[in-house]
């Protein structure tokens, strides 16, 4: 059956969905069991049956009670049905929502809930973070109310956090580094373990990209490096400096049998990222001294000092693999800078 034909078939309806060569719908029972019924020969057949099934009028007003979901059961029916792009994502923060509202029916939900956790994140996550949260359960709760739920948006009563800047400005300059470099040697971590952030410096990889490198990713013919998943969703390919040419040929050369990972841990398995970060970026960050830095600077620096060099936004926008020039504008100030050191020469 093609969308679009009778009973509107485009127009989107939680709870009906097309089966063989008709329809079908799901629903909850009153033990809050997901059911599935078929067989409907039109989609507004199922619409009515489906009112019907949650004990709901055509209008809308409720004709025999139905028990209220808990949260933990309505986000298993969400993610069951729902089309997002990053499905991963959507596991992540279902998780979150389940452990810290997850008996609550839906029904028992309140604005005072959401404004807790708001206050309970707010000391250990950025404010984007927290909000991303926010907006996919409130995305959760239209659909619910979309289902026939007699229940109000409790995030948005609460509402966001807003108000905030969230692009950081921190990078790691060339002294930093030296005083990194030496902390490291103090605390007697392996100079190889320094690969990884030199290489994050030299090529702007997100987190996820550099230690998710396979070596079949790597061209050294044409020293480049391939990203088939970046976070805007498309392929990137990144040229290798001499220095990430170096450290890629020697480690390369080191590599077990059958190894796919680059960044592996002690017995070749592919690196615990957040056991390295504990091991060896945070104790070298502090025995360093260098406040409010997070690995995500690196890709920061990266920008910053190609700015200086005097390269141009598209291209560094292109290099970060950003899909929005907006994005890669927070570098402007960086040559605003040399431009006006510059211009104070006529002063003198």
């Amino acid at each position: 059956m093609k969308w679009g034909s009778e009973g509107d078939v485009g127009k989107s309806e939680r709870g009906v969905y097309p089966y063989k060569d008709g329809w079908g719908v799901r629903y909850k029972d009153a033990d809050g069991r997901t059911r599935h019924k078929t067989g409907f020969a039109t989609k507004p057949e199922a619409i009515r049956e489906r009112k019907r099934l949650v004990g709901l009028s055509l209008d809308g007003r409720a004709t025999v009670p139905a028990a209220f979901p808990t949260v933990e059961q309505y986000v298993e029916e969400y993610l069951a049905t729902s089309l997002k792009k990053r499905p991963r994502d959507d596991r992540l923060h279902a998780a979150t929502w389940c452990k810290v509202l997850g008996k609550y029916g839906l029904d028992q939900l309140s604005a005072a809930h959401i404004r807790t956790l708001k206050k309970q994140w707010a000391p250990v996550l950025a404010p984007a973070t927290i909000d991303r949260r926010l907006a996919w359960f409130s995305a959760v709760l239209n659909t619910a109310i979309k289902d026939g739920w007699d229940i109000k948006n409790v995030v948005h009563q609460a509402g966001l956090m807003r108000g905030y800047d969230n692009r950081r400005k921190r990078e790691l300059s060339p002294a930093e580094e030296e005083q990194l470099l030496g902390a490291w040697d103090r605390l007697g971590l392996a100079r190889t373990e320094f690969y990884k952030v030199e290489v994050a410096i030299n090529t702007s990889l997100r987190q996820g990209e550099e230690f998710n490198m396979r070596w079949s990713d790597l061209d050294f013919q044409h020293r480049t490096i391939t990203v088939p998943h970046t976070k805007p969703g498309r392929v990137k390919h990144v040229p290798m400096t001499s220095r990430v040419f170096a450290i890629l040929t020697e480690l390369a050369a080191a590599k077990r049998p059958g190894q796919q990972w680059v960044w592996v841990g002690p017995r070749g398995r592919k690196l615990a990222v957040r056991n390295w970060l504990r091991d060896y970026w945070e104790p070298a960050v502090r025995e360093a001294g260098l406040e409010n830095l997070c690995w995500h600077d690196l890709r920061h620096t990266t920008a910053s000092r190609l700015r200086r060099a005097g390269v141009d936004l598209a291209t560094i926008k292109e290099i970060l693999g950003q899909s929005d020039l907006r994005m890669t504008e927070r570098y402007a100030h960086i040559n605003n800078e040399q431009m006006a050191a510059a211009m104070s020469r006529l002063d003198r």
